[in-house]
């Protein structure tokens, strides 16, 4: 016949377990968190380097918007390509 545990005892075994889900939960939050501010943040740098290096080029060749349209949608397209790349491999590192 095993003994049992008091009751006070089971609580604080609860009251942690539960504090360890928190912790969890929060810990996700602040994960997807930093996905979505690192995805703006590249997404903001890529576009602003297309723009500039875009807008140079069309004041020395005197052409209009052409060349900031065609690097802004690079650096958009390169800004997409670094986050799917990033969140591939945080996922293969919380799967392994």
């Amino acid at each position: 016949m095993t003994r049992r545990r008091p009751r006070r005892f089971i609580k604080e075994e609860e009251i942690k377990r539960k504090q360890a889900i928190k912790e969890k939960q929060w810990k996700e939050i602040w994960g997807h968190f930093s996905n979505a501010y690192g995805f703006g943040i590249t997404l903001l740098t890529g576009m602003a380097i297309g723009f500039f290096i875009g807008h140079y080029i069309d004041k020395w060749l005197h052409t209009r918007v052409m060349f900031t349209l065609g690097f802004v949608a690079l650096g958009i397209y390169i800004s997409f390509d670094i986050f799917i790349k990033e969140t591939m491999k945080r996922k293969s590192n919380k799967e392994g």
